[in-house]
């Protein structure tokens, strides 16, 4: 049962929630509503403190109390990554640079972001309980999650109507989808590297990568006069728990004699960039002149541009805005969407600031 105080924040929060009460109106005196909701100045004042605390009124002195310009049903979006940085072996690098970079998004955008880590299968952690009461209580305008979420993440939501947005290229039901066009970013890996002068490309990617985009590689190539053979199609992990097979595994590819060795390769998986780095110091292969390479990059990136290598991926500036904008239709209209495609790009045509935290 609902505190005195809960009951008429929860009310006032419904009204600014569905419209009654728009962004910026003046809400009644103080006298008015402890008249309306039969309750004292001091219980009315505590329901008052904490809707101001969550950002949906302001009080402006005498001149009243206000709904917010931007109340958080309608700017503040959660954010949900399966694990904690800190226990997750399988990190993403692309979670990394959203976390880095929130402040400079949130400001790029005009919105605020709250981060929600969630163990796999952890119905009972605090984070989660957290944002089944944000989302479910009108303080949050959507969930953005950036990976296949599992079905128990999604279903407090899509039963209390708040629009979710997942980045995955498999269709969630009942939740819109963004995706990467990664089947562009292969192709002009291949041309970047083709037009270096390789004639043995090869590729490493993640093993969760859907094969068919190694395949529609291959048939790229070949095309284009350059056979990939299925050898140099490799899928490893980039878990810390798995580094040591992916190294093997990458070692065996890379340390063939000259003449049957890759002379390039498309890493992509920015996450298996450093392991690919190390073998190929570990084999005294430069890249460069032994080996050209291109790596899969989200921009804008964590670390600086290594001499040598040549960087494509996708921007999360247009990935999240591209999450925005289908949550936004979707609670306009209520459609779920799973056509949203972000275009591949290269730091040659992004204008990456260098700004502190850039790393070498």
């Amino acid at each position: 049962m609902l505190a005195k105080y809960q009951e008429i924040s929860h009310f006032i929060r419904e009204q600014i929630r569905s419209r009654k009460w728009a962004p910026g109106s003046r809400l009644p005196t103080r006298s008015e509503l402890v008249r309306e909701y039969g309750t004292t100045v001091m219980t009315l004042q505590k329901a008052m403190d904490e809707l101001m605390n969550e950002g949906f009124i302001v009080s402006e002195g005498k001149r009243g109390t206000f709904v917010s310009a931007m109340p958080p049903n309608l700017s503040t979006f959660a954010v949900v990554y399966p694990a904690d940085p800190d226990t997750h072996s399988g990190w993403d690098e692309l979670w990394t640079i959203l976390g880095a970079r929130k402040r400079q998004f949130e400001e790029q955008f005009r919105l605020r972001f709250e981060f929600y880590y969630i163990g796999q299968g952890n119905l009972e952690c605090e984070d989660f309980r957290r944002l089944v009461g944000d989302g479910c209580s009108g303080r949050l305008a959507g969930v953005i999650f950036p990976m296949l979420p599992a079905d128990y993440m999604v279903a407090p939501f899509l039963e209390a109507g708040l629009p979710c947005v997942a980045v995955t290229r498999d269709e969630v039901p009942g939740v819109n989808t963004v995706w990467v066009d990664f089947a562009d970013f292969l192709r002009r890996s291949c041309d970047t590297l083709l037009a270096s002068g390789v004639r043995r490309p090869a590729l490493i990617s993640n093993q969760q990568l859907p094969f068919d985009y190694a395949s529609g590689l291959s048939g790229y190539a070949k095309e284009r006069g350059v056979p990939i053979p299925p050898g140099f199609l490799l899928g490893v992990s980039f878990e810390r728990k798995q580094e040591e097979w992916s190294r093997n595994v990458i070692r065996l590819l890379l340390q063939q004699p000259p003449e049957l060795r890759p002379d390039g390769l498309i890493v992509a998986n920015e996450n298996l960039s450093g392991l690919v780095l190390n073998v190929l110091y570990e084999l005294n292969l430069r890249v460069g002149e032994d080996i050209r390479l291109v790596q899969h990059t989200n921009f804008p990136s964590s670390y600086r541009p290594m001499a040598g290598v040549s960087r494509i991926g996708f921007d999360i500036r247009a990935l999240l805005e591209g999450c925005l904008d289908e949550l936004r239709r979707c609670q306009r209209t209520g459609e779920v969407s799973h056509s949203k495609l972000i275009p591949a790009v290269d730091d040659s045509s992004l204008s990456e600031s260098s700004a502190p935290g850039v790393r070498a």
